[in-house]
């Protein structure tokens, strides 16, 4: 969760270069930060830390299902936004995997006595 946190933050702040073509034939060059590339970028940024935040909650509960969904839908927005900012939370997509995996092995034993 903390990592999709920072990363939001360092994208946030990332400076954006693109380029094209005027209507006047004029290539141009433009530098904006990733807040002005659109009114929804924050909520862009927002999802990845709310979808580990309830992984992360789950796992402590011990709530395999919870975890497992969590970490297919990191893993799809992972995999849907990865030309953009997707890289950044494939890490976390399977440490959340991962902690599925092992919190369904947890519950299925039963509890020392």
């Amino acid at each position: 969760m903390a990592w999709c946190a920072l990363m939001g933050l360092r994208i946030w702040w990332t400076p954006i270069t693109g380029s094209g073509v005027g209507s006047d034939g004029v290539q141009f060059v433009t530098t904006e930060p990733f807040s002005e590339t659109s009114y929804f970028a924050a909520a862009f940024l927002l999802v990845p830390v709310l979808i580990a935040a309830v992984g992360t909650c789950a796992a402590w509960q011990r709530a395999p299902v919870v975890v497992g969904i969590a970490a297919v839908l990191l893993a799809t927005f992972s995999f849907i936004t990865g030309f953009s900012i997707g890289s950044a939370y494939q890490m976390p997509a399977g440490v959340l995997m991962l902690a599925a995996f092992l919190t369904a092995i947890c519950a299925a034993q039963p509890a020392a006595r």
